[in-house]
């Protein structure tokens, strides 16, 4: 349920207040939107999870990724938050299932490392940011859902919109097509030619 536009403003307000980075969405946005947190330690999964639903997200979490990859397959989420490194499937094997489930789904990787390795690893395999989740600042992380959310929303109206407009153009061949044989069909040939 969305928030009404008094409890809006003062979220938004006290958001503002917080310090926060602008957000490119609105609270109602958030709302409809579902986050999978994916880590192994209870206490991260737990802070993170209640930061994104303190920003109105609906929040799923995995303890691992043999738990993040049931539910990949089970249910639609408009972006992944998973920790790197994890016992038996780690974040890049997680990463790669999203990918495969949904190309356009977004993934966030965090890591207690700062390991460059590891960032460009990460990004090479498709992550949208990764996040380092030392240090207990947790604005960088929230800032990087909003714009991975508007992202995966934007490359889906797009996807939509591509099939949408193949669908046209094949039904204006087809239209096309139709006319031309009526036109050769049904008047002289000489009329016909001058006429395409």
């Amino acid at each position: 349920m969305a928030p009404c536009c008094e409890d809006r403003d003062v979220a938004e307000a006290e958001e503002k207040k917080a310090g926060e980075p602008a957000s490119p969405l609105s609270i109602e946005e958030r709302a409809n939107g579902r986050i999978l947190v994916v880590d192994d330690t209870r206490a991260i999964r737990g802070i993170v999870r209640n930061a994104l639903v303190g920003r109105n997200w609906n929040v799923s979490t995995a303890e691992s990724g043999a738990d993040a990859f049931a539910q990949l397959q089970s249910g639609t989420f408009e972006a992944v938050v998973c920790d790197l490194n994890m016992p038996e499937v780690d974040g890049f094997h997680v990463l790669r299932r999203a990918k495969e489930v949904d190309p356009t789904l977004p993934v966030i990787v965090l890591s207690g490392e700062g390991d460059l390795t590891s960032v460009l690893r990460a990004v090479r395999e498709g992550a949208f940011d990764f996040v380092n989740k030392e240090g207990g600042d947790l604005r960088p992380l929230l800032a990087a859902v909003d714009r991975a959310v508007a992202h995966g929303r934007v490359l889906r109206e797009n996807l939509r919109l591509n099939v949408e407009l193949t669908a046209k153009v094949e039904q204006l061949e087809e239209e096309k097509q139709r006319s031309d044989w009526l036109l050769f069909n049904l008047l002289p040939r000489k009329i016909a030619e001058r006429l395409k």
